[in-house]
């Protein structure tokens, strides 16, 4: 379905046909058609006859002198027909301008959608979209190093723009419209104790690995041990992202702050 831009004329006033036209003619010419719609904004609706059982509804080009020329005859319930001369002839609205206002409204106001969206059209309808998903978290709580993969749970949230993360699960949740590829990374710290000790982080979508960062490996005893990941993840609504961290060691200590043990989950291209 296309949408096309129409024009529509306040002032427009009611005319007559200066002769008649049969049901096959392109154009017609109008008695003084004063404040009519030139066509340069889009084509234009008339009703010739309006209101009788012989009314017809042209889509219209252009108003040029006198002369209407036609698009297509016959619109908005009516067939194409010979008229007379003297005949009146208005230009007016149809029910097609009608239903594309009201199908816009009650898509925009019919169902707000989530923050961080804009709207986007399918070519048939539109639809809630958004590019402009983004949240960053980050560990405020102290916690221990585990040594089997699990999810890390940033129980901070520096801003969520979709409201999509739970700090309490660790979770990134894609919402409603937002699907599409999005830039996920996380980095984690804990403190060595040992030279031989290493730290892993990866990316999980729906429960399962999808991309895996490099190891941390400790080569000097004690001090901070760091490791990240990056990638980028295709996502549909409903996926559910989340950054897992091991360690070769359980039960080291970890590090928190914004600087220290952080991730963000940003969309990025559609």
């Amino acid at each position: 379905m296309s949408f096309a831009r129409r024009s529509f004329a306040g002032g427009a006033v009611s005319t007559t046909l200066t002769s008649g036209i049969g049901a096959a003619d392109t154009s017609c010419t109008l008695i003084s058609p004063t404040g009519w719609p030139s066509g340069a904004n889009g084509y234009f609706y008339i009703a010739i006859e309006a209101g009788t059982t012989s009314e017809e509804k042209i889509l219209c080009a252009s108003t040029v002198g006198s002369v209407v020329t036609f698009v297509t005859r016959g619109q908005d319930g009516t067939s194409p027909a010979g008229h007379n001369a003297g005949v009146p002839v208005i230009h007016c609205g149809t029910a097609t301008d009608f239903d594309e206002a009201n199908n816009l409204v009650s898509q925009v106001l019919g169902s707000i959608g989530p923050n961080g969206t804009f709207l986007q059209s399918t070519g048939s309808t539109i639809q809630w979209s958004g590019l402009a998903a983004s949240c960053r978290v980050h560990r405020a709580a102290a916690f221990t190093s585990s040594s089997s993969f699990a999810s890390f749970v940033f129980d901070r949230v520096d801003f969520d723009t979709a409201s999509a993360y739970n700090a309490t699960t660790g979770q990134y949740t894609v919402p409603v419209g937002m699907g599409g590829k999005y830039q996920v990374a996380g980095v984690a710290m804990v403190t060595c104790t040992a030279a031989t000790e290493w730290l892993l982080a990866a990316i999980y979508k729906n429960g399962a690995e999808v991309a895996r960062g490099p190891y941390g490996w400790n080569t000097v005893g004690g001090g901070q041990l760091n490791c990240g990941v990056s990638d980028l993840v295709s996502c549909a609504a409903g996926d559910v992202l989340a950054i897992a961290a091991i360690c070769s060691t359980a039960g080291l200590d970890g590090g928190v702050g914004s600087s220290s043990c952080y991730a963000s989950f940003v969309k990025v291209a559609p």
